[in-house]
């Protein structure tokens, strides 16, 4: 059935950071504000800009524009830059040393590898674990290396949108190496001048009428929690909640008040839309969005479903909702709470974590016209009589596109070009659609919880959690009675900046990393900049911090995420855990979900070990991955890199009489890929078992082999394990267990 309506798409970028400056020395003590300000921020705009006809929603936290305006500045303060900017031959030792850290913080697959100059640097310290390694390797690296180092630290963050468009950026890329001072020294006048024009294009293009700006909560706070944490138990009645409670509405007051009027003075007029940070809500949150003047706010498909039936939406194997359901999401509301009114889009889940997740792996042609075929087919289903219709996608516009070929600059003009190209899709901004459609659909009930698993868990389930509200609260409570001391000798000045930090550490960031959820592989850093936050509050108020401040949040237990092997293993390949001690002596690896929050990953875990003449792995599959090789073929993919490149392939196909077998591919000089040989040893039950022979693929003792496993769902990449650096081991020899002490 096809409505007589096209069907509307409200594409919404959420751009955030976590406030990394500390207000005491004016340092920012992380990088990320500067490298996605030259790598995310501006591209985004100027790809719609491309594309006549384009209509986009941009999220920007005020938080996030106050740091990328700081990165204009002469004289600012982010150690990567000082030392980007210094001359080789002047860097002290540590300073190198922190090179060789930190210079490769970044996907190597899609940032490192494709630049071979990078690739050799990366290659040349790749080994060095310890300090003594780091130092060996600042030993032989020359003022070359390291200058090379400098600019392509900096270049392989900056977007190809840039490249493409500035000739010198070009020519950098294409010298490769032996790099001048006076180049390395322009490229960061360059880098400057991409963040100086962010903000500026922002509101050009929104003038135009070509994108929408939205706002989020200032610092980017879970709003429920900070009105009341026992709201936690709303939607998980088992939750276990913080020994003190936080209940500061007026703090929700001021975030939102706050962000709207920084976003009026940077835009020159009010917002109205906003995207409560990750999509939280809560009845409450109602009038306050309604007297801050927006027209409207946004959260998640089951915050829909669960205000209406305490059901989540069902979908079909192929990711569609039934049509009941699709009618229920696919339109706009006006949530009401004590006489005040807001109206609430609720974006479509499954569709935003195709292009988060899913995509990166695809040909971006592919990718593209599967989104748009999945477009035409919610459009054909839905009954034309109580359009139109409203597909909302919401989702984070930085983190995913460095898993992307060219950060997502081919994907996204394919994407939208299809899409403004499509007579039965119409693109959107919010405010733009609620003018012509107002909601004829109320919500009086509207449930309390976020985008994640509908509840607050995340940021507040853990024990790390619940000590870092803990400390919130204290730390808010003793500034408040201190300023509110009768006689008080506390400025107004002094006050405004004890207010400001305790707003910063109310932001939902330093939570995220908290707990097992999560890990940055700089938890130790989101540690101490948190407390840092609320120890400058308290000097700024003339109160000593307290010593309960010194002492990290952060568990200390082991880390499981690897494990090396211990011991040679020899595990029974049947597909099954068929006793304790088979894979005892493994290496084991349990995948993060990193920065961002992936709701469905295949792999839950891998083992990996050797005997004297197999590599053997393991691969425990999630549930969700269990339910998909029912419906559609699977392949798993032990990609090698090193000592020689092979792909070694496990397909299932559903239904198939045939059992599966390994097969094994080599790389041409051409760099496709050509079938050698199969083996019939491994076997998928429960898990996935498999032996390969080392011999055969002609990997000798004490070489070092390179390894993933990559998951394709109907032959496109699905999920790479590791995401970022491959597995790294030494083949051992016939001695390896004497220098083992398996206890």
């Amino acid at each position: 059935m096809t409505s007589q309506y096209p069907l509307y798409v409200a594409l919404i970028w959420h751009m955030h950071q976590p406030y990394y400056k500390t207000l005491e020395s004016g340092e920012h003590l992380m990088p990320w504000v500067r490298l996605h300000g030259t790598k995310d921020y501006l591209d985004m705009p100027l790809i719609a800009e491309e594309i006549k006809g384009m209509k986009l929603t941009f999220n920007l936290t005020p938080s996030l524009i106050e740091q990328l305006e700081e990165f204009t500045k002469e004289g600012v303060k982010e150690r990567t830059l000082e030392i980007s900017l210094k001359e080789p031959q002047r860097l002290s030792p540590d300073e190198k040393g922190f090179m060789i850290k930190n210079f490769f913080l970044c996907n190597r697959e899609s940032m490192i590898m494709p630049y071979p100059r990078y690739k050799e640097l990366f290659k040349a310290c790749a080994w060095a674990r310890s300090e003594s390694e780091i130092n060996r390797v600042v030993q032989y690296f020359s003022k070359e290396d390291f200058r090379d180092l400098q600019v392509w630290y900096n270049l392989a963050w900056i977007d190809p949108l840039h490249r493409e468009r500035n000739e010198f950026l070009s020519k950098l890329v294409h010298k490769n190496a032996h790099f001048t001072e006076k180049e390395k020294i322009k490229l960061l006048d360059i880098s400057r001048d991409i963040i100086k024009d962010i903000v500026p294009t922002y509101r050009r293009l929104q003038e135009k009428g070509i994108i929408e700006i939205s706002i989020s909560p200032f610092y980017h706070p879970i709003l429920p929690l900070i009105y009341d944490t026992d709201f936690a138990r709303r939607c998980q009645p088992e939750c276990p909640l913080p020994k003190l409670r936080f209940h500061h509405p007026e703090d929700v007051k001021f975030q939102i008040r706050e962000a709207c009027n920084y976003y009026k003075e940077h835009f020159g007029n009010a917002p109205r839309g906003m995207w409560p940070s990750e999509g939280s809500v809560c009845p409450e949150l109602v009038p306050l969005a309604s007297d801050s003047g927006l027209s409207w706010i946004a959260s998640d498909q089951d915050i829909l479903a669960l205000s209406f039936t305490r059901e989540v939406f069902s979908r079909d194997s192929s990711g569609f909702l039934i049509p009941k359901h699709a009618e229920m999401l696919y339109k706009p509301y006006r949530a009401r709470y004590k006489n005040k009114e807001v109206n609430i889009l609720f974006r479509d889940h499954y569709l935003s974590d195709l292009i988060g997740f899913q995509y990166a792996g695809w040909n971006p042609d592919d990718a593209s016209s599967d989104f748009i075929q999945r477009l035409e087919k919610i459009h054909s289903t839905l009954d034309s009589k109580k359009g139109p219709f409203l597909v909302t996608i919401i989702l984070d516009g930085e983190n995913c596109w460095e898993f992307y070929k060219q950060d997502g600059l081919s994907f996204l003009r394919q994407l939208y070009r299809k899409i403004t190209s499509a007579s039965f899709l119409k693109p959107v901004a919010p405010s733009q659609f609620l003018e012509k459609f107002p909601p004829v659909s109320n919500l009086s009930n509207l449930y309390t919880g976020s985008w994640i698993n509908h509840d607050f868990y995340i940021w507040i389930g853990h024990e790390d959690d619940r000590k870092s509200w803990e400390l919130l609260t204290q730390t808010h409570k003793d500034i408040t009675e201190r300023v509110n001391e009768k006689d008080s000798s506390v400025s107004p000045a002094a006050t405004k900046k004890a207010k400001k930090l305790l707003h910063i550490a109310e932001g939902s960031d330093w939570n995220w990393w908290y707990g097992d959820d999560h890990s940055s592989g700089m938890d130790d850093c989101f540690d101490e900049l948190y407390r840092s936050h609320l120890k400058q509050a308290y000097r700024a108020v003339g109160l000593k911090p307290p010593s309960r401040l010194q002492v990290p949040i952060k568990s200390r237990e082991p880390s499981e995420e690897y494990q090396k092997p211990k011991a040679f293993i020899k595990p029974v390949i049947d597909g099954r855990d068929t006793n304790y001690f088979e894979w005892l002596a493994s290496g084991k690896y349990e995948p993060s979900s990193g920065s961002m929050h992936k709701t469905k990953r295949f792999i839950r875990r891998i083992y990996y070990g050797f005997d004297q003449d197999h590599l053997f792995l393991r691969i425990d599959p999630n549930p969700d991955l269990v339910s998909t090789l029912k419906t559609m073929p699977i392949t798993f993919i032990l990609s090698i890199m090193e000592p020689k490149s092979w792909k070694i392939k496990f397909k299932i196909v559903p239904g198939s009489p045939d059992t599966p077998s390994l097969q094994f591919y080599t790389e041409t000089e051409d760099k496709a890929w050509a079938y050698r040989f199969s083996l019939d040893t491994a076997c998928m039950d429960r898990i996935l078992e498999m032996a390969v022979p080392l011999k055969l693929i002609k990997i000798l003792p004490k070489s070092r082999i390179q390894f993933r496993i990559i998951v394709q769902c109907q032959d496109h990449d699905a999920e790479h394990c590791p995401s970022a650096a491959p597995f790294d081991l030494e083949v051992p020899d016939q001695d390896f267990e004497k220098t083992q002490w398996l206890v």
